[in-house]
């Protein structure tokens, strides 16, 4: 890896064949609005790293590859026998932090971002409100009758997290990666869901952590309901911030349609709006398809789709939920159709 060109921040990620049209859509939303700093991208698959490797230059991105984070932190070996792929694939999430942070300069900032994350605005507004805290995070906001999802998935979303490489930083760092070792899956238990849960108990382990509150950061399905989301000038803005990113947590294809997850969380958005955080999202997923398709050449198993349903009553329920979405304006018909 070659980590040169650092600035004061970087930001890290990870993704397989499945989400790159996703990860590579976060990344290209990232210099669309003048961030140039270094990313690094942990490749699930070989098919990413191929992928990317041309890329990197221009993109100033670092690749890692699971071999390479295993030799790195060989008590993820271990982890990787006794839990489900997507359970290990948590459990490298402060990992992957710690290969960002590494030879970095002191109080160098890492941010991790989740693949399925969209930029709207410059992330320098994140960078602000972050300011010099050693540990940043930041809440679900769920509304009040979610709130009973905060006791299962916890307060905080891993969606994006920023840590320095100070003291404080560090050890907050350390007790992450630890219990993740110890416990990660994907399923509620005693307050502790995967890699998430444990953000719960960061504002005991780092007395200077940041909590972002401005709520045109991590706009989502499952607090959009009580945003207060709104046109100006042709733009999207959440109270008097432009939206900043959108956290596209369950958008799927169904046939040839995108559905979103708003209905799930009993949140749809006015059709106008929808539109207008929706439809830019999926025609760059579309464009990336295309490009990843023609990359890989291997287009039935790109883009992740929902599970095959079975049963009557199961395909019934899903026609009901894709008419709803239909009629409620959460479905974007920009699809690619093979």
């Amino acid at each position: 890896m070659d980590q040169t060109n650092l600035t004061g921040h970087s930001f890290c990620t990870f993704f397989d064949r499945g989400y790159l049209s996703r990860g590579l859509a976060l990344i290209e939303s990232l210099r669309a609005h003048g961030d140039k700093s270094y990313i690094l991208v942990l490749c699930l698959d070989k098919e990413t790293e191929n992928f990317l490797k041309p890329l990197a230059p221009s993109l100033n991105l670092a690749l890692a590859t699971l071999d390479e984070l295993i030799a790195e932190y060989p008590e993820l070996e271990a982890a990787k026998q006794n839990r489900s792929l997507i359970e290990f694939y948590f459990t490298c999430s402060p990992f992957i932090l710690k290969l960002s942070q590494k030879n970095k300069p002191a109080d160098h900032l890492s941010i991790y971002l989740d693949a399925d994350i969209y930029f709207f605005d410059d992330p320098q507004g994140v960078i602000r409100e972050i300011g010099d805290s050693p540990v940043a995070i930041i809440e679900h906001n769920y509304p009040w009758f979610l709130k009973t999802l905060a006791k299962k998935y916890g307060k905080y979303n891993v969606g994006l997290l920023g840590l320095r490489n100070n003291n404080e930083g560090c050890q907050t760092l350390d007790w992450w990666a630890e219990q993740c070792i110890s416990w990660c899956h994907d399923y509620p238990e005693s307050g502790k869901y995967a890699d998430q849960g444990y953000l719960d108990s960061f504002p005991q382990i780092s007395p200077n952590l940041k909590v972002l509150t401005n709520r045109a950061f991590n706009l989502a399905p499952w607090n959009s309901a009580t945003s207060s989301v709104q046109l100006n000038s042709d733009k999207v803005f959440v109270g008097k911030n432009h939206l900043n990113f959108f956290h596209f947590h369950g958008l799927r294809k169904v046939g040839s349609f995108w559905v979103s997850s708003q209905l799930n969380y009993i949140s749809p958005l006015p059709r106008l709006i929808f539109r207008k955080i929706y439809k830019p999202y999926v025609r760059h997923l579309e464009e990336n398809y295309e490009r990843v398709c023609t990359s890989i050449k291997s287009g039935n198993a790109i883009e992740r789709k929902s599970p095959g349903v079975r049963g009557f009553l199961a395909k019934a329920a899903k026609a009901i939920f894709v008419g709803l979405s239909f009629g409620l304006g959460q479905t974007v018909f920009e699809g690619h159709k093979k």
